[in-house]
């Protein structure tokens, strides 16, 4: 039996002689069905499918490639079957355009556009590849499409019909360079030719045009060439973001100049509402705030929030942006749509250094939210205690109602001590809410812990502060049998005799209540304390006739033959209101 691999003396196969011999196409099956490598190749390297295509046998080089034939194998002198049909054109390519082959690589991850390309096919070559499926977009082990390799060479027409095919301009290699990016690669000399009507309006997949990527790059004079040959600068990409937007990202003054100067409207707004001042502040942009400022941006635009760039400049904690906007004309009092201003953002972040600059710039610390809440409402719920004295300092009221009816200070008793001490600062301690109660009576209502009650008295609030009916605090603990506030605020130096309009006081009320509020009330250190008409506590005890708080004063060590200032004893008292039993025993 014949070995259809058998070689002769210059390599060549039975295949490689019934190519170079002229024979019918239709013998190859004979050896290859017998076992012939159909790759095999010669002394200098041809496969028979080299030779097929180098002697124009399309019908060989249409079976063999159907047959697994190697359109990338190289021979001894670096060339393959596909460049050497490359080299003769379109009609020895053709026979190589099968299924099997539309994908195949080299070792280097190259396709046959890669190939072409790389070879300097005519522009009708890779329209034919494209004709046939070859995909375009393929890239090689560098992340190259042919379309980098058209453009880094500067093969103009073979690109032009890569583009026509609609090819990413925007597609990264492993390197980040882009088709457009290679095109741009010298500012001075851009590659003109690539910059068609089509370039010009091609959009990535987040819509971008080759002018926002210019311009997100901080490439100056590649921007000012794309407008000099047509680009818009009002292209807007799919966040409504023009190339002026992309431009601060990239914080390039120079670029932002470029794009003023062609017509960017430097109020144009995002899908947010966003100007690119805005995006200046948001990324910290220094350069491009200044260059948008200089260029007449307007600081207090809105976004469709109502935010202006402040807003921001707040949200990112950036007290020398906050400054930066001040000096140039923000308004420190601007609301957006949720009523907000940014001194509340400021406050419930606990920037300190943004809130006194906001202040100093005229905020008000009172001014209030759709929901009614102060600035200082956001600091007592966020528990910001540096901040927090900062506005009590600068006015804000301690007693403000939000819509909800809750004030910093009953928000505050909700926090904690750390909380409340640094709220009752200053004269707040001793401030009164519009129903004339004092902090103490407010501590007693909304949350009676003696905690809160020693910071209050700690920092200076006042026992004698009254209401509209002209109770003290000691009026209100006394009456909630509230034992150990009582004695926090007789020792604080509450007046016991203190009387409410109708003619209560501390000390009437303990005794009608019974010996523990009476001794929560009285102790050995003022049982013989006097009103401003001289009587005692024992007096008090006599006159109502509470012979078991006579008992116990005198216990205390109350002295029973001291006088008021008309000369009466416990006992005259006593008398006089007919308690003759008591007047006996105090006698």
């Amino acid at each position: 039996k014949a070995d259809p691999s058998l070689k002769d003396r210059s390599g060549n196969t039975p295949l490689h002689v019934a190519v170079q011999l002229g024979y019918g196409a239709d013998t190859a099956p004979l050896f290859l069905d017998a076992g012939a490598f159909v790759d095999s190749a010669n002394a200098e390297g041809d496969t028979p499918l080299a030779l097929a295509v180098r002697k124009m046998r399309p019908d060989w080089s249409r079976l063999l490639v159907e047959r697994g034939a190697n359109v990338f194998a190289r021979n001894s002198s670096g060339q393959t079957p596909l460049s050497a049909a490359v080299s003769i054109g379109p009609e020895a390519v053709d026979p190589l355009l099968l299924p099997s082959t539309l994908r195949a690589r080299d070792d280097s991850g190259n396709g046959l556009l890669h190939a072409a390309v790389n070879l300097k096919a005519i522009p009708e070559t890779l329209v034919l590849m494209m004709e046939r499926g070859v995909d375009p977009g393929t890239r090689n082990n560098a992340g190259d499409t042919p379309l980098h390799i058209a453009v880094r060479t500067d093969q103009s027409e073979s690109a032009r019909v890569l583009l026509a095919a609609k090819t990413d301009i925007f597609a990264a290699n492993v390197r980040g360079e882009t088709p457009l990016g290679l095109a741009l690669a010298s500012p001075s000399n851009p590659k003109r030719w690539f910059f068609t009507e089509a370039v010009l309006a091609a959009r990535d997949v987040a819509g971008n045009t080759p002018l926002h990527y210019t311009a997100s790059e901080g490439l100056a004079q590649a921007a000012a060439f794309l407008i000099s040959v047509g680009a818009s600068p009002e292209a807007r990409n799919a966040d409504g973001q023009t190339p002026l937007h992309a431009a601060v990202r990239r914080d390039s003054p120079d670029t932002i100049r470029a794009l003023v100067a062609a017509g960017s409207d430097l109020s144009a707004r995002d899908l947010t509402g966003a100007t690119p001042l805005h995006q200046a502040v948001y990324w910290n942009a220094r350069k491009s705030m200044e260059a948008l400022v200089l260029a007449g941006a307007d600081v207090n635009a809105r976004d469709f929030a109502g935010a202006s760039p402040i807003f921001e400049a707040v949200r990112r904690q950036d007290p020398s942006a906050v400054r930066w906007l001040l000096d140039r004309g923000a308004d420190p009092a601007a609301r957006n749509d949720a009523g907000r201003t940014p001194l509340h953002d400021a406050a419930g972040n606990g920037d300190l250094e943004s809130v006194r600059l906001l202040l100093s710039a005229g905020a008000s610390p009172n001014a209030r939210g759709d929901g009614g809440s102060t600035a200082l409402h956001e600091a007592v719920s966020s528990d910001r205690v540096s901040v927090i004295p900062a506005l009590v300092a600068r006015g804000a009221d301690i007693h403000a109602r939000n819509f909800a009816g809750e004030t910093p200070l009953t928000l505050a008793l909700g926090r904690g001590t750390e909380v409340l001490k640094a709220l009752l600062t200053g004269e707040a301690a001793r401030s009164v809410d519009s129903d004339g109660r004092s902090v103490l009576r407010v501590i007693l209502e909304a949350k009676p812990a003696a905690g809160f009650v020693e910071i209050a008295l700690a920092a200076g609030a006042r026992t004698g502060d009254r209401d509209r009916s002209g109770a003290t605090a000691l009026h209100a603990a006394v009456s909630q049998g509230y034992t150990e506030i009582v004695r926090l605020l007789v020792e604080g130096g509450a007046d016991i005799f203190a009387r409410d309009r109708d003619g209560n006081s501390p000390l009437s009320l303990a005794m009608a209540a019974g010996t523990d509020a009476l001794g929560a009330l009285v102790t050995a250190a003022n049982v013989n304390s006097r009103d401003l008409l001289g009587n005692r506590p024992l007096h008090y005890a006599a006159q109502a006739g509470n012979a078991a708080a006579a008992e116990f004063l005198l216990n205390l060590g109350a002295d029973r033959g001291a006088r008021n200032s008309a000369g009466d004893t416990a006992a005259d008292a006593a008398e006089t209101r007919g308690f003759k039993e008591l007047a006996g025993k105090l006698r």
